[in-house]
């Protein structure tokens, strides 16, 4: 007999870490998305074909694009969703809805320290959660350049002239 007071655990997905091609390392730690009650459609149609290609084995990501001040209200990221699909004869085609955009606080670090450097930044889909007011909680990590080994520090080389 279950319990009623006990919420349902919640439904997670979206978790296959597809990244972009390239060497990427994360420059900052995991986050939602905001501004997705705005975007409930292309939301709820990213979140079904990440489902989908989830079950057919196919690839989703996200796309991060930088929107400058003026266009909005202020300069920020926007987050696109990107997902494969599978056509009825085997054919595949890729699909994009945007579904959001990063925190200001997350979106001017992003363009301050690596957009403005001419940096590429990038963004990996941590989880989807099926939240219980029926809203997907999309939680995103922002990928910046792997960072190169260093190189051993030079000493100079002794001198015996005083």
């Amino acid at each position: 007999m279950s319990n009623p007071s006990v919420a349902p655990s919640p439904i997670r997905y979206g978790l296959a870490r597809h990244r972009p091609p390239g060497q990427w390392a994360p420059i900052a730690r995991s986050e939602p998305l905001v501004g997705t009650l705005y975007r409930v459609d292309e939301v709820a149609a990213f979140t079904a074909a990440v489902r989908r290609a989830e079950k057919l084995g196919l690839r989703y990501g996200l796309r991060l694009e930088h929107i400058p001040a003026g266009f909005e209200r202020d300069d920020t990221v926007a987050v696109f969703g990107e997902a494969e699909t599978q056509h009825l004869f085997g054919s595949k085609s890729r699909r994009e809805w945007r579904i959001g955009t990063l925190s200001r606080d997350m979106a001017s670090e992003v363009i301050e320290s690596y957009v403005s450097k001419d940096i590429a930044v990038a963004a990996e889909l941590m989880s989807i959660v099926e939240t219980q007011d029926g809203m997907p909680l999309i939680s995103v990590t922002i990928l910046g350049p792997a960072r190169p080994v260093p190189l051993p520090i030079q000493r100079p080389a002794l001198s015996l002239v005083q």
